[in-house]
């Protein structure tokens, strides 16, 4: 018999999220108050800004833990301000499992009980080690996984161990000065740069083959657009990324930020044009058949 318990910490990252101009009367407290409703979790960390006001509300929900740090300068992206702000909420993690999601997104709660039970059917099947020989605990979880960019997986949600979730968010801050838009709209301007969102995720490859060490120590040669190299690197992020990573299937959102466009769902079609990939196999054909009450097929 499964002993169901609270093992899930949740941080909800970035500035208090609103969106005032389509009356939208839902912010983070708000995300965080629902998310803190589910079985699974224990906790629901709010890692922000010193400068942002905090809503007077959920002041008695005690799974809701808020932290406010100061923004870390220079910061020409975002990414830094991902990693800085995700960083702190790690320190207070400390149950079983933690999921790191933006501050803005909603997941409706037959998904999000679905994508629980995703982690717990699928977790343990890793079979890949790190080059020192050590193993990671299991899989890390993702929404999708870019199949153009080198070490690219989508980093709206991370999900695993929460010892793998601290070794995903332990690499160094971006020194690199890359704007996250391309001023003037010129996508040109990425062409000899890297591309800021594999940051992460190429961080946390390398710990699996020295191969990707070795292009994150040479990413003008194989990690830019123009690099001469780039289809090396993309032939062993295609070789690896699946054993690393896996994808959820497709859930039901409520993106506070692209409201009211087809209602705040999640876009998969616009990311599905630039070749992300998502978990592909229909479940109920599966061994892996989904129950709503129940779970997937191994519990019940």
């Amino acid at each position: 018999m499964k002993i169901f318990k609270q093992d899930t910490d949740i941080i909800l990252q970035g500035p208090i999220s609103k969106n005032p101009q389509h009356n939208v009367l839902i912010d983070t407290l708000d995300v965080a108050n629902e998310f803190s409703k589910a079985w699974f979790v224990n906790k629901v960390i709010i890692s922000t800004w010193n400068d942002e006001e905090i809503p007077d509300k959920y002041k008695d929900n005690k799974k809701i833990i808020i932290i406010k740090s100061e923004k870390i300068k220079p910061h020409l992206n975002n990414m830094n301000l991902q990693l800085k702000s995700t960083k702190e909420a790690l320190r207070v993690c400390d149950s079983k499992f933690t999921v790191k999601m933006r501050a803005d997104q909603y997941i409706y709660p037959n998904s999000f009980n679905m994508m629980k039970a995703f982690v717990d059917f699928y977790i343990n099947d890793i079979g890949i080690k790190y080059t020192n020989g050590k193993s990671p605990k299991g899989y890390v979880f993702v929404h999708g996984i870019d199949a153009n960019n080198p070490y690219l997986p989508q980093d709206h949600i991370w999900w695993g161990y929460t010892e793998d979730i601290k070794e995903v968010f332990s690499c160094d801050y971006l020194n690199q000065h890359i704007f996250d838009l391309p001023p003037n709209g010129d996508s040109s301007y990425y062409k000899d740069k890297l591309n800021i969102p594999s940051w992460i995720g190429l961080n946390y490859m390398k710990n699996f083959d020295k191969r990707i060490q070795h292009h994150y120590d040479n990413q003008s040669e194989y990690l830019y657009s123009i690099s001469p190299k780039r289809h090396e690197a993309m032939a062993v992020y295609a070789e690896l990324r699946d054993k690393i990573f896996k994808t959820f299937p497709k859930i039901d959102m409520f993106w506070i930020k692209r409201y009211p466009y087809d209602n705040g769902a999640y876009p998969y079609i616009m990311y599905l044009m630039q070749n992300q990939y998502f978990y592909e196999e229909q479940i109920e054909k599966t061994e892996c058949q989904y129950n709503p009450q129940k779970g997937f097929s191994k519990f019940f």
